[in-house]
């Protein structure tokens, strides 16, 4: 399926297994967005000082610096305070949604994501045209990618 829901908007895709991250990009790209991968958290400080997402798609389990480590950093800098940050994991989201939460994440997805798991978690604001200004509802958590506020 094939659409604009993400027409212009600008993701990074952080995740250390490459295959995960190239298949996520290409289905965000669909959907319009505009994609780019970094495979660790000292990679993806880098895209978000050169490439300026509107959304950081971050996995939370990385070798190095993990997601919750970069998550901390770039809540701490005045320049990504308010990148939207969206926490992915194959954990039990019982087990992360805590930590995800303390972290400074928006929302913790589990994977595999699906997109129409990621735009009922975006604000208004990040989905389609841009209209409107309203933060996503976003609540319980199912086996197929569903969201949790962290």
């Amino acid at each position: 399926m094939k659409g604009d829901a993400l027409l212009g908007r600008r993701i990074l895709i952080v995740d250390d297994h490459e295959d995960t991250a190239n298949a996520m990009a290409r289905m965000l790209s669909d959907h319009g967005a505009l994609t780019r991968i970094a495979v660790d958290g000292l990679e993806a400080v880098q895209w978000i000082q050169t490439f300026s997402p509107d959304i950081a798609l971050v996995d939370i389990v990385m070798p190095g610096v993990d997601g919750f480590q970069l998550a901390r950093q770039l809540r701490a800098e005045k320049s990504t305070r308010s990148l939207y940050l969206v926490a992915m994991t194959s954990w039990p989201l019982d087990d992360a949604t805590t930590r995800s939460a303390a972290a400074g994440f928006d929302v913790l997805l589990r994977k595999p994501l699906l997109v129409e798991t990621l735009l009922s978690a975006l604000p208004l604001r990040l989905r389609g045209s841009g209209a409107g200004e309203a933060r996503a509802e976003t609540g319980g958590t199912d086996s197929a990618g569903g969201a949790t506020p962290a």
